[in-house]
């Protein structure tokens, strides 16, 4: 039974990696959403884009694919294009490389909750530390 769950996993990766999307020809646009994004949502229909950014009350970040892009401009929003390549952003950022940022994490979380102490020591009679801060730290 472990060997079938294992062989359904592993057809499920094999399967996303190669239905991986490549963003060549994608544009970014920011749309202006004026506190009104269900308007905007509404007028984008069925159109295939990618949401860019969760909150969508000021604007709305979307990629738009290649073959959506004459589609997208008949719609008449006004837009600015934040990139106009995606892929070509993408390998301009270039390789990723996360060893970098764990230092940072691990030193993050180690000395956070010390530094909160320290800075809510002189006034200690009126605030507090929310509990809820220190959880997550290994101190």
């Amino acid at each position: 039974m472990k060997l079938l769950a294992a062989f359904i996993g592993l057809v499920a990766v094999a399967s996303a990696v190669e239905s991986r999307i490549t963003y060549n020809g994608f544009r970014a646009v920011r749309i202006p959403t004026e506190n009104n994004p269900a308007a905007v949502k509404e007028k984008l229909g069925s159109l295939p884009v990618t949401h860019l950014n969760v909150d969508t009350s000021e604007y709305m970040d979307i990629a738009v694919g290649p073959e959506e892009q004459e589609a997208f401009d008949k719609l008449g929003l006004y837009s600015d294009v934040l990139i106009e390549d995606l892929a070509a952003a993408f390998e301009a950022e270039g390789d990723l490389v996360p060893y970098e940022c764990m230092l940072f994490c691990l030193l993050f979380l180690l000395f956070f909750p010390l530094y909160l102490k320290t800075v809510q020591n002189p006034s200690r009679t009126n605030s507090c530390i929310q509990p809820r801060l220190l959880a997550a730290s290994p101190i």
